[in-house]
């Protein structure tokens, strides 16, 4: 499992940064696997296995599929906007 960044323990404890750092491969394998083969074709089992856990642990963060997606989309938005509020893009 990917470990936490020393960051991330410092501003929100031990147990949060580890679960965030979950969190982070979760979203990333999903990714991957999208660009690979469709957000149908990437199943429990695969995204399980990309990111190197149970599905039980992926539902324990995000509950189902679904709702990965949703957290995807959450991510990828807030990174459009702080790309668009960049400097090149506001003067």
């Amino acid at each position: 499992m990917s470990k936490p960044s020393q960051a991330d323990v410092d501003s929100m404890g031990l147990q949060a940064a580890k679960s965030k750092a979950t969190q982070d491969k979760i979203i990333n394998a999903v990714v991957g696997l999208i660009k690979e083969k469709g957000f149908s074709a990437a199943s429990s089992a695969q995204i399980a296995k990309r990111a190197g856990i149970t599905w039980g642990a992926v539902q324990h963060h995000f509950g189902s599929k679904e709702d990965i997606l949703e957290e995807v989309l959450h991510r990828s938005h807030i990174k459009f906007q702080e790309t668009l509020s960049a400097k090149r893009f506001t003067t």
